[in-house]
C-alpha cells in the first residue's frame, strides 16, 4: 500500500518552513481546512466499506508517528477550494483522528489549468 509503505523524501514540517524543498518547483507543500477538500471516493459508500480496515490502521499509524506523506491535491481555478489527486485513505484517516487541517502538496498553486 503506498500510504503505508512509502515514507516521504523529507518532513512535510520541513517543507513548510522553508527547509526544505517541493518536488518540482511549481509545488508547495501547506496546510489547508479538510473541509475545503473534495474527492468523490470521500462519499463512495463501497471504496470505503472495502478499505475500512486498512483506512483504520493508518488511522492508528498515523496517530502514532504523524502524516509522513502528504496528500496531493490541485486548485480549483473558480472557488478556493481543492480536488484530491492521490492520497484517499490517509485523507480520510486524519478525518477520523478529527483533525481539520492537514499538510498537501499543491500540484498547481494559483489555480491555473495545467492539467487539462
Amino acid at each position: 500500500n503506498v500510504d503505508l509503505a512509502i515514507p516521504y523524501i523529507y518532513s512535510f514540517k520541513r517543507g513548510l518552513d522553508g527547509a526544505g524543498t517541493a518536488s518540482k518547483q511549481n509545488e508547495s507543500i501547506e496546510e489547508i481546512e479538510i473541509a475545503n477538500i473534495n474527492s468523490e471516493k470521500l462519499h463512495d459508500d463501497n471504496f470505503l466499506k472495502e478499505n475500512e480496515e486498512e483506512i483504520y490502521e493508518i488511522a492508528k499509524n498515523i496517530n502514532e508517528v504523524g502524516l509522513l506523506q502528504p496528500v496531493i491535491v490541485l486548485r480549483n481555478i473558480n472557488d478556493n477550494k481543492y480536488t484530491l489527486l492521490y492520497g484517499e485513505k490517509r485523507l480520510k484517516a486524519c478525518m477520523l483522528l478529527g483533525w481539520d487541517k492537514i499538510p498537501v502538496i499543491v500540484r498547481n498553486k494559483y489555480g491555473a489549468e495545467i492539467y487539462k
